[in-house]
């Protein structure tokens, strides 16, 4: 791994200090961070150099994206010339575009005051939208763990090859049929119609595209909320005959009450990557297994510095 100087948030999770740990120079000192009586964040980088490595954070609470952003305009002011900004998981990435009159372009905005601060690219795992790719005003690098939870579900399922690959809907059948692909089944995923209100956020799923094979299935998503499209699809699949069903998604958010409606979906098998911390409701349900995320993303960020 190539080494250099890495700063992260206070209190990083167990990615981002597994990045750090990997990738940090032996002298790469911490971030010096305090706040002040009104609440307001300050932060001293002890050392800044032409190129660094920042371990931001989106997720959480509101004011996480203020510290990244705060980090970034540091070592910007303080004389770094490259600044590669490593986000686990971009949040705001479903808010691409203007559905209802008054709405903003939230991904687009993350990505132009990140590029504002001072970051020269941003690496992250698993992008939800294509449209802030292709929008963003300095490269995102979208991190594949498709091959990583195939892997992992091979090794929870040793029959594996008999299993039927879900999009739960249109936007993750690509996802889907690259796991497919990895499985060697020999068939593309079926996917379900998905439409989902736009004020309430309620979803209704319809017709199912695709041939399903047995009664066997593992649905493939980029990332859980409250688990809303997931329980939906669930109940599609069973009244389709399938009675065993297994879930990989690389980001485990488990909003509200999300891991009760999991828990109630007796999955065989619950696959997610450690982008972002489980909660303790989450990290004991049934049959979930964690794929650490920090290896693959460190093997893309030292392809980066070799640049």
């Amino acid at each position: 791994m190539v080494k250099t100087l890495v700063y992260t948030l206070p209190d990083p999770t167990s990615c981002e200090q597994y990045i750090r740990d990997q990738l940090a120079s032996p002298d790469s000192p911490s971030a010096l961070w305090k706040m002040f009586p009104n609440g307001e964040h300050y932060v001293r980088l002890p050392l800044v150099e032409k190129e660094v490595v920042i371990v931001g954070r989106t997720w959480g609470a509101s004011d996480n994206l203020f510290k990244t952003l705060l980090l970034v305009h540091a070592a910007k002011r303080n004389g770094a010339k490259r600044i590669i900004l490593v986000l686990t998981y971009y949040a705001y990435s479903r808010q691409d575009r203007m559905r209802l009159e008054g709405e903003p372009l939230s991904g687009w905005l993350v990505a132009h005051i990140c590029a504002q601060a001072g970051a020269s690219e941003v690496i992250t795992m698993d992008l939800h939208s294509r449209r802030v790719q292709e929008e963003s005003p300095i490269p995102i690098i979208s991190v594949p763990f498709i091959q990583e939870l195939a892997r992992a579900f091979c090794d929870a399922e040793p029959s594996f090859g008999d299993v039927t690959v879900v999009a739960p809907d249109k936007g993750a059948k690509d996802h889907a049929n690259e796991f497919a692909n990895y499985l060697k089944a020999g068939k593309e995923c079926i996917w379900i119609e998905k439409e989902r209100d736009p004020i309430t956020g309620a979803v209704r799923q319809g017709i199912v595209h695709g041939l399903a094979h047995n009664g066997r299935a593992v649905l493939l998503d980029d990332m859980l909320d409250t688990g809303g499209t997931i329980a939906a699809s669930v109940n599609t699949l069973r009244e389709r005959g399938f009675h065993t069903v297994s879930l990989c998604v690389t980001h485990p958010i488990f909003s509200g009450e999300a891991p009760a409606r999991m828990s109630k979906l007796g999955f065989s098998h619950i696959i997610v990557s450690d982008t972002l911390p489980l909660s303790d409701a989450a990290a004991h349900l049934p049959g979930i297994h964690v794929v650490p995320a920090g290896p693959k993303l460190c093997e893309v960020i030292s392809r980066s510095l070799r640049r």
